[in-house]
């Protein structure tokens, strides 16, 4: 039996977080996520500014996915985004966070990842104070429960 690879210890390394948040239920989490741990953000933002992805029952964001499902190799599918500035190759890791439409990763993420190795999602605020965190990949889907740390006195 093969001996197992270690682990690669977290602390070395760049990490990167890209993410899009139209609610900023991702970029809350993001936001936490910088508390605990070294990494540089880019925050994704469509080229058009002030739609309303939730008007008429999300019909823009749903036209957008139905657009990508249709043509994913046309580059014209893909909502445009604005510049983003990052080269990828000076990371070791690159978190990905983006809220799900459809079950699809957001449109204006997909424009710069078009597949992801993985997605997670956030929900609104519980009673408690937690998020519901679903991560998922190509493999597995599962949920988290992340509750965000109380101050204390």
């Amino acid at each position: 039996m093969p001996t197992p690879t270690p682990d690669p210890d977290p602390t070395a390394g760049k990490t990167l977080i890209v993410y899009y948040s139209f609610t900023n239920n991702v970029h809350t989490i993001v936001s936490d996520l910088q508390t605990q741990i070294e990494a540089d953000v880019v925050r994704v933002e469509p080229a058009e500014e002030g739609l309303d992805y939730a008007a008429n029952n999300y019909a823009i964001g749903s036209a957008l996915i139905q657009a990508i499902r249709n043509n994913p190799n046309d580059a014209a599918s893909y909502p445009e985004i604005k510049p983003v500035e990052v080269n990828i190759a000076d990371y070791d890791r690159i978190i990905v966070g983006a809220p799900l439409w459809w079950s699809n990763m957001a449109a204006p993420l997909q424009t710069l990842y078009p597949v992801p190795a993985a997605v997670s999602t956030v929900s609104s605020p519980m009673p408690d104070g937690s998020f519901r965190v679903a991560t998922s990949s190509n493999r597995a889907c599962g949920y988290v429960q992340a509750k965000r740390p109380t101050a204390t006195r």
